[in-house]
């Protein structure tokens, strides 16, 4: 009978326990965030119907102004395409306004493509306060190009072209 009990206590203690399916490895990925990134912002600019909710939307881009690299080209297309479609010339300024501050503060950011693009749009402009607000973004982009004699006195011809209007 001994023999019998340590048989069984023996048998209670050799039994082995299988684990289940093998655990699976995670791969954990960062999504971007929607809610502060300016890209986004700058993708609603299009459904926009007046001027008033396209000038909210752009003071909310001023405010998170984190764009990533590869999409600091088209935020500035599209910024440029409503800059001509828009009526308000608060808006076109504070577009403008942006283009500044996306080149002094983003990270691959063309400066001279913002340089040409804001000459472009000012060109035909009628609205001095826009015009004012032109110029002095491309002086403060054209600061961080200094070293560049031609951009700089393409600045000035720019600048003395605009300024000649004295109404």
């Amino acid at each position: 009978m001994a023999a019998v009990l340590k048989k069984r206590a023996l048998a209670e203690y050799n039994k082995s326990f299988q684990d289940g399916p093998t655990p699976k490895k995670l791969h954990l990925v960062k999504k971007p965030l929607i809610g502060s990134s300016a890209a986004a912002f700058v993708g609603l600019l299009e459904k926009c119907k007046s001027s008033d909710e396209a000038l909210q939307l752009l003071l909310r881009i001023s405010d998170c102004l984190q764009f990533q690299e590869s999409d600091v080209e088209e935020a500035i297309k599209k910024l440029s395409e409503h800059f001509q479609s828009e009526e308000e010339a608060v808006v076109r300024v504070k577009i403008l306004w942006l283009f500044c501050d996306i080149g002094l503060e983003c990270p691959g950011a063309n400066l001279n493509n913002l340089i040409d693009e804001t000459i472009h749009l000012i060109k035909n402009e009628t609205s001095h306060k826009v015009i004012a607000q032109g110029i002095a973004t491309l002086m403060k982009l054209g600061n961080k190009l200094s070293d560049d004699k031609n951009l700089m006195m393409r600045l000035v011809g720019v600048a003395k072209d605009n300024l000649k209007d004295t109404s």
